[in-house]
C-alpha cells in the first residue's frame, strides 16, 4: 500500500536582524551578521494538517526574555495570523511536532490548546532542568518562567527515538543541538524531504565547507553526539532538506515546487 503524500510550506514568522552567523556555524564567520528567520512548517495532505514548530510569541517577550536577540516580529507575522491566510484556524489543526523545545520554536503551541505535541523523551528530561546557561533558552521554571511547550499536558506525546506518526511523517531523534533534538521526515510526491529543525540551522551546516563534510551549530550540547547525528543522517533517505532558520527556505512558498 502506498503511502500518503503531502506538501510542505515554510511559514514565515519574523525574523533576526543581526543575528551573529557563527551561532549558527560553529568555529565559523565570527563577527558575521545576517537575517535569520524564525520559521514554522504547515504539512498538508491526506486530509490533515500538521504544524512543524510553532515559532515566537511575539516581540515584546523577545525583547522582555531574550534581549541579547535584535528581531523584527511585527504582529501580522504571527502564527495565527499566518495560518489564516492559509483559510485555517486552530481548531484545524490535527497536531503538532516540535523539532525541540527552545522558545523560538515552541511558544504558540499555546494557541492550540486540544492538539497532541509530540517531542522527544530526550528533551523533555533537558527542558524540565536544563544546565544554567540554557534557563532562558527553554524558559525554564529556574529563571522564573513558565515554559509554554509545558501547557500541552497530557496532550504532550512523549517519543523514545525514532518513529512513523502517521504514514508519511515519521521522526528521527538527532541529538547534538539539543539532547532531544528530532527532524521530521515527509513523504511528498518528489520522495521524501526532511525537515532538520536546528539540527540544520542553514544550508551551509549541511552542505559543509572547505574543512568539513558538514558543520554543527553554534549552539549545541554534545559535539560527539552531533557527530553521530550527522552520520546518521547521511544515512536516512531523503531527497531535499529544510533548515530551521535559512532565508533560502522561503525562496519557494511550498515544497515540492
Amino acid at each position: 500500500m502506498n503511502k500518503p503524500t503531502y506538501t510542505i510550506k515554510p511559514l514565515y514568522l519574523g525574523e533576526m536582524t543581526r543575528y551573529e552567523k557563527s551561532m549558527h556555524t560553529f568555529t565559523f564567520d565570527y563577527g558575521v551578521k545576517m537575517h535569520s528567520p524564525y520559521l514554522a512548517f504547515l504539512v498538508q495532505g491526506d486530509g490533515k494538517n500538521i504544524l512543524v514548530d510553532t515559532g515566537p510569541k511575539n516581540l515584546e517577550v523577545i525583547k522582555r526574555y531574550h534581549s541579547h536577540v535584535e528581531a523584527d516580529v511585527p504582529p501580522e507575522v504571527h502564527l495565527l495570523k499566518v495560518l489564516e491566510k492559509h483559510g485555517l484556524k486552530p481548531e484545524d489543526i490535527d497536531f503538532i511536532i516540535c523539532t525541540h523545545l527552545h522558545w523560538d520554536h515552541c511558544q504558540n503551541n499555546d494557541c492550540f490548546p486540544s492538539k497532541k505535541v509530540y517531542t522527544q523523551k530526550r528533551e523533555v528530561l533537558y527542558a524540565i532542568n536544563p544546565v544554567e546557561l540554557h534557563w532562558y533558552t527553554y524558559e525554564s521554571p529556574q529563571c522564573g518562567l513558565t515554559p509554554v511547550w509545558a501547557s500541552a499536558g497530557t496532550k504532550l506525546v512523549v517519543l523514545d527515538g525514532d518513529e512513523e506518526i502517521i504514514p508519511g511523517i515519521e521522526v528521527f531523534l538527532t541529538p547534538g543541538h539539543t539532547p532531544g533534538s528530532q527532524c521530521v521526515r515527509v513523504n511528498t510526491e518528489d520522495g521524501y524531504y526532511l525537515i532538520a529543525g536546528d539540527t540544520v540551522n542553514i544550508y551551509e551546516n549541511w552542505e559543509g565547507n572547505a574543512k568539513y563534510h558538514h558543520v554543527p551549530a553554534g549552539i549545541h550540547v554534545d559535539l560527539r553526539e552531533y557527530e553521530e547525528t550527522f552520520k546518521k543522517m547521511d544515512k536516512i533517505d531523503f531527497k531535499v532538506i529544510l533548515p530551521g532558520h535559512d532565508m533560502k527556505v522561503l525562496e519557494h512558498s511550498v515544497y515540492p515546487y
